[in-house]
């Protein structure tokens, strides 16, 4: 699964295969690590929310990741039949619906640095998606 605006090279997938290859349930592309390569970074206050939410996607859901808006996540085919039939949130916290649905079943989930890059032609409008993204963890953690 990978952002259509190919923020992370479709090459990355290479750094997955061999915790693929292992086994690992679920795998995340994350722009949080140290060895992570950032080569257009999203201007400072979208960058700030995107802390924000993260901060409080971990509180809200308990989900201990560091990246949860990357795009770029492998799945097994056990995992992805397991999480995809359960996910009902078709916004922005779609990613955080499927790592915390996957914490629920008690796969694990590892995190990947990877490269990426700012889409500058972003559709997010953050002041009606930010309060819609809220609202959502929300419901994601209280459907439950």
């Amino acid at each position: 699964m990978m952002d259509a605006d190919m923020s992370t090279p479709i090459q990355e997938i290479e750094k997955f295969i061999p915790d693929m290859d292992v086994g690992h349930p679920v795998l995340i592309g994350t722009r949080k690590s140290r060895d992570a390569l950032i080569t257009q970074r999203q201007p400072l206050f979208r960058e700030t929310l995107g802390k924000a939410y993260t901060l409080l996607a971990r509180h809200i859901l308990g989900v201990k990741v560091t990246d949860f808006t990357c795009g770029f996540k492998c799945f097994s085919a056990e995992a992805a039949q397991s999480i995809f039939s359960k996910a009902e949130i078709d916004r922005w916290s779609y990613d955080a619906e499927l790592l915390f649905i996957a914490k629920n079943l008690k796969l694990s989930i590892r995190e990947i640095p990877v490269i990426w890059h700012n889409d500058e032609d972003s559709r997010v409008r953050l002041s009606k998606d930010a309060l819609s993204s809220l609202i959502d963890l929300f419901k994601i953690r209280f459907k439950r």
